[in-house]
């Protein structure tokens, strides 16, 4: 091998320095003699190569073709020449799994981690480890003949290729090195004890992962059993406090004395003690970092930079307006106030000023100023609004709540729907219905107090007052509408056919409550309902049941200091049957009933007649304002027709026949309480001297659900639930000034039923 590879660079002998003292001759300086034996020599360097060259080549033989594998190629100890790899490589993985399969250790440092090559996806990559056992004997022809030759004669043993999984490797890594690992630290500038300082670099200690993964591939490929350490590396800091050290004076320069910043007529002070923090080396120099600068001056941008703000129109809330100022956008030019400050930094005052971008609003205040003021004069104008009989002075805060501004283009407008509830009170005030139109005996007649109605039109009125203020007026005339005398449209009323029946008894009333009974019922007789309009009771008996309109003393229900229900003398005493019998007859002709309120307890009489069921009442009182109504959703009118003979009152509800179909199951009857039957006997001044009458029944307290279905050809139009809560009952009997209450004489007969009423301490008619 040392003849070979002298005979690899055969001018070497050429490139020698001539000998101390002597001259060395140029081939064409020699003699004849001379040139001969050199041209000689070189003949003898060129055959020796060659002869050599032919010598290996037949003693290695033909070099391997195809997938064939160098004769003398072994990898791990096991033979792969030939063809026969799929063999060779069996037994090659069957000797590496049991060495995959068991841990080895890592360390670094004093750290240490224990796994196997498995978990770290370590694998014997066959067809990488194939073509490296083919490559020998395929290179270039002297290398190719060398390891041929060395093939036949010692045989070449070769490692196997190993494959990791490098994320899971890179994660075992990172955990086994974490305390050794550190970054270098760069010296620094700071400032300690009232002076600029030097805070010293020091290195650091890194990890190779590339290198660790070789070794750890070598180590595998080896099948060594001992740990593995991987070495780590020293990480140079990349500036050290020997550049400082060199550097202060420029250090102290820089950042010895404050520097200012400013903006408009704020100031902020930036002393050495910060100023420091902010210095940078590079290269020898010493000088503010942009990029620390900028980010000090964008944690100050925070105080600079504001949004554009509109100038807006806002409210005192005392109906007065002013204008609320607009606001410029601000927005701090970072970069042009970092060079501002680099070069205030070189200079003698040492002053920076800041660059702060501006952009006005879309809207200035000076813009607003006269639609303020506008608003402003016609609050202090005011305005009233008038009808026929009077007018009144709306309310300026309410007129300037209604108010609405369009700052963009400065208009200044009112919005309707305020203002029409700005006037709604005034409106039901000077509201009232068309009255007096009856159907009756089947044909509409006027009575001698029919009168036409009114409305006022809130959304024309709106539009008047809001057109009378933005024109500067101080007085607008509410529209009103003036609806014609109900008997000169009775031709545009159609009413065809009954849509339903209800009856209840009251002939064994008393005198007083019959005549109560009788005088609801006349009053009620041929009210009218409009298409969508609404039934209420109390209208349709005028509004009041006094004294004054007729009515007698009779008796009423109102709940007791302890929440039991006390009957007491009451005027207008039966008016609530009438009440019940309208809502049974609107419940089976499958109207919508809106305001219902049931008695405190139940009243046995009003379930039994014609469309009477347990839980089907109603109670009423018009000084209260307790009411009975129910809704048209047709479009056809509604007459009522009611009928009191003495023994039944009857109420009919007419129209036309919609074709409805109404189904009400059975009352369920819950929560029942027991009722205490013990006769009570009770004091009232209401009574004549020595005049007693019974005037409760007792009867069990309890909860009633009914359900409606309201259809029409197979379809649900509607679907109601009406539950109704009752106290138990007593029984009561009154008893006048001289009757003893404890003697119990035979009782005048009075009904079973009597009214209650729903609200605590609050005294209804029935």
């Amino acid at each position: 091998m040392r003849n070979s590879a002298s005979l690899r660079h055969p001018a070497s002998s050429l490139r020698r320095p001539a000998p101390s003292g002597r001259v060395r001759q140029s081939p064409v300086a020699a003699s004849d003699g001379q040139q001969r034996r050199l041209a000689r020599l070189v003949v003898v360097f060129a055959i020796v190569p060659a002869a050599l060259l032919l010598l290996t080549a037949l003693i290695a033989g033909r070099p391997p073709t195809g997938q064939e594998i160098e004769r003398g190629v072994s990898v791990a100890g096991i033979p792969v020449s030939g063809n026969d790899w799929e063999q060779a490589a069996a037994a090659l993985q069957a000797r590496y799994d049991p060495y995959l399969a068991q841990p080895i250790t890592l360390k670094i440092g004093d750290s240490t981690a224990v796994v196997t090559p498995d978990d770290l996806g370590l694998t014997v990559d066959m067809p990488a480890t194939r073509e490296r056992a083919q490559s020998i004997g395929r290179g270039s022809l002297v290398s190719a003949a060398g390891e041929r030759l060395q093939a036949h004669t010692r045989g070449i043993d070769l490692a196997p290729v190993i494959t990791l999984d490098e994320a899971r490797f890179v994660e075992v890594l990172h955990q086994l090195s974490l305390p050794i690992v550190k970054a270098p630290a760069d010296a620094s500038y700071a400032w300690q004890s009232g002076q600029i300082a030097i805070v010293a670099s020091s290195n650091g200690v890194g990890i190779d992962a590339r290198h660790a993964a070789e070794l750890l591939s070598a180590h595998v490929a080896n099948r060594e059993s001992g740990p593995l350490s991987i070495p780590t590396l020293t990480l140079a800091p990349a500036i050290t406090t020997e550049n400082l050290t060199r550097s202060i004076g420029q250090a102290r320069e820089l950042a010895g004395a404050p520097l200012h910043l400013r903006f408009n007529d704020v100031w902020w002070e930036l002393r050495p003690a910060d100023l420091v923090y902010l210095l940078t080396w590079d290269a020898g120099k010493v000088q503010f970092s942009e990029a620390k600068l900028a980010a000090a001056l964008g944690a100050l941008s925070v105080s600079i930079n504001q949004e554009a703000v509109n100038a807006e129109i806002g409210s005192w809330g005392d109906g007065t307006f002013y204008v609320a100022e607009a606001r410029n956008e601000q927005t701090l030019n970072v970069a042009a106030s970092v060079a501002a400050v680099l070069k205030a930094g070189n200079s003698d005052d040492r002053v920076a000023e800041l660059v702060v971008e501006s952009e006005p609003p879309q809207i200035s205040t000076e813009r607003l100023i006269p639609l303020r003021d506008r608003a402003n004069d016609i609050i202090a104008r005011g305005l009233a609004v008038s009808w026929p009989e009077g007018e009144q002075w709306l309310d300026p805060i309410g007129l300037a709540g209604a108010m609405r501004f369009d700052e963009i283009n400065v208009a200044l407008t009112f919005d309707h729907a305020a203002l029409a509830a700005l006037i709604e009170p005034i409106a039901n005030e000077l509201n009232r219905p068309a009255a007096g139109l009856r159907w009756r005996s089947g044909v509409l007649v006027a009575d001698d107090t029919a009168e036409p109605g009114r409305v006022v039109d809130l959304g024309a009125s709106a539009n008047a007052i809001a057109s009378a203020a933005l024109s500067g007026q101080d007085r607008v005339p509410l529209v009103i509408n003036e609806s014609s005398d109900p008997g000169q449209s009775a031709a545009g009323i159609v009413i065809r056919e009954m849509l339903s029946s209800a009856s209840t008894y009251y002939g064994s009333s008393s005198a007083n409550r019959r005549t109560n009974i009788e005088l609801a019922a006349a009053a009620l007789d041929g009210a009218l309902v409009a298409p969508g309009g609404t039934f209420s009771f109390n209208n349709a008996i005028g509004g009041t049941a006094t004294l004054d309109d007729g009515y007698q003393m009779g008796f009423g229900i109102i709940a007791g200091t302890d929440g039991t229900p006390r009957t007491v003398p009451s005027v207008a005493g039966g008016i609530c049957q009438v009440a019940t019998t309208v809502f049974q007859s609107a419940f089976w002709a499958g109207m919508p009933i809106g305001t219902r309120n049931w008695h405190l307890y139940w009243i046995p009489n009003y379930g039994t007649g014609p469309g009477g069921m347990t839980g089907l009442d109603a109670t009423v009182d018009p000084d209260y304002g307790l009411d009975f109504t129910f809704d048209n959703p047709t479009s056809d009118w509604l007459a009522i027709r009611a009928v009191a003979d003495g023994e039944w009152i009857t109420v009919e509800i007419w129209g036309t026949d919609q074709g409805w179909q109404v189904h009400a199951d059975d009352p369920v009857i819950t929560n029942v309480v027991k009722a205490d039957t013990t006769m009570r006997r009770q004091f009232s001044d209401q009574l004549e001297p020595g005049q007693e009458i019974v005037v409760e029944h007792a009867e069990d307290g309890f909860t009633a659900t009914i359900h409606r279905v309201v259809t029409k050809d197979g379809v649900t139009i509607s679907e109601s639930t009406f539950t109704s809560y009752y106290l138990p009952s007593s029984n009561v009997t009154l008893v006048g000034p001289g009757v003893p209450l404890e003697v119990t004489p035979e009782p005048t007969a009075v009904p079973q039923e009597t009214p209650v009423t729903k609200r605590l301490r609050q005294r209804r008619r029935h």
